[in-house]
């Protein structure tokens, strides 16, 4: 009751017979007639599609593009998570209506002859935009007074009295009210912020404040504003720091990333201490993304270290820093003086744009020094549209993509 043809052509009709016979010979009234086909014949294996790249994310859809397989795909199957959604015939396509920071599986199959060639198939993994963060209405201010406490919960009638506590309790996006009062040294320690907004520390209404020293101990997102300090500090590791309209004597960034000093003044120091921007010590990481926008450096002197070397601004190791629109009157020795030191790598990127320098005093040859030791390459350096009254200098030696135009 069975039987096997052999010998037949791939993908081919057939009408197969089967007759009953019985005293050797056969009743045709037995006969019955069966028509099926061969399997369909195998197919050349398409090359997979290459190079996926997303090239547009949102809340709700994710678009992909490809280099397409083959002129010999006829078309691709498009799968969602394992499952058959529809079929484009370009290089690129688009899947909607998804979820908002989700991770999703798709895949891509080119298909030739009407159907999909399992060897061609190809799976990427990628996610949606994030969803949108949830509107939060501001929290209250805190506040920090001279004869507040720690152990209170920080608010006006019950103030803190560290900025560390204060930095601590703040949410992201609030503001620390500082009293009026004297301050000493302060410390921000981590751990920092996870990101959502900054915490700004700025005068309380009618408030008169005066501060030590700010340090910033490798914490991120925090902002001093129209404060007075002595000095401030930025230690390694610190990121997203920024101080606006604040005045100091100096200041010193250090191994830090995203730091902005933007107006404000810097100076009125006689000891022969520079605002600095650098590595720290012994530090091969340099300072990054640095931005010093419209500050007045003014009376940085040795008149109580005469033999001591001294400038309004150090610039050491960094890999991106803007100086613009800042101004240098009664700098000792330099207004601006560029050289890396120890260890550290030698300067990259450096805008130095639409600046006023003076005639640097205390016997100084130039407002601006660029110093290049044997041996060191100072990448991406443009100076430009600067006003200088007394000449600025350069030094010999290997420069990648420098740029000097628009100085007068």
């Amino acid at each position: 009751g069975t039987a096997t043809w052999s010998g037949l052509k791939c993908g081919s009709s057939y009408r197969f017979s089967v007759v009953a016979w019985a005293a050797g010979h056969t009743l045709a009234s037995s006969r019955v007639d069966f028509t099926a086909s061969t399997a369909s014949c195998a197919q050349a294996a398409l090359p997979q599609p290459q190079d996926f790249q997303v090239v547009g994310a949102t809340q709700t859809s994710v678009t992909l593009s490809w280099t397409e397989a083959s002129p010999a795909a006829a078309g691709y199957d498009l799968y969602r998570n394992g499952v058959l959604l529809s079929t484009t015939a370009r290089g690129t396509a688009t899947w909607s209506g998804l979820k908002c920071g989700s991770s999703y599986r798709f895949s891509v199959g080119a298909w030739a002859a009407g159907h999909t060639l399992a060897s061609s198939r190809v799976d990427f993994t990628t996610s949606t935009a994030p969803c949108a963060a949830p509107s939060v209405t501001p929290a209250a201010d805190i506040f920090v007074a001279p004869n507040g406490s720690d152990s209170n919960p920080c608010t006006q009638a019950a103030p803190c009295a560290s900025f560390n506590r204060a930095y601590q309790l703040a949410r992201p996006g609030q503001t620390v009210r500082v009293g009026t009062g004297s301050y000493g040294n302060q410390r921000l320690s981590t751990p920092g912020k996870l990101g959502g907004g900054v915490v700004v520390f700025q005068p309380a209404a009618g408030a008169s404040v005066s501060i030590g020293e700010i340090r910033i101990g490798g914490v991120n997102d925090v902002e001093f504003r129209d404060l007075p300090m002595t000095d401030w500090y930025v230690e390694a590791g610190s990121d997203s720091v920024t101080f606006r309209n604040v005045t100091t004597q100096f200041f010193f960034i250090r191994s830090a990333s995203n730091i902005s000093v933007l107006r404000g003044s810097v100076g009125g120091e006689d000891d022969a201490v520079s605002a600095t921007v650098g590595a720290a010590y012994m530090s091969v990481v340099p300072s990054r993304n640095i931005v010093i926008d419209s500050v007045a450096f003014h009376d940085i002197t040795r008149l109580n270290k005469p033999g001591d070397h001294t400038q309004c601004l150090f610039i050491q190791s960094v890999d991106g820093l803007i100086l613009r629109n800042s101004s240098f009157t009664h700098c000792d020795v330099f207004d601006v003086y560029m050289n890396q030191i120890l260890n550290g790598p030698s300067p990259r990127n450096v805008l130095i744009d639409s600046n006023t320098f003076a005639r640097a005093t205390s016997g100084g040859f130039y407002s601006l020094y660029i110093r290049n030791d044997p041996g060191n390459v100072i990448t991406g350096l443009k100076i430009q549209n600067n006003v200088f009254t007394q000449g600025f200098h350069i030094d010999a030696g290997t420069y990648v993509d420098l740029s000097i135009v628009g100085n007068k």
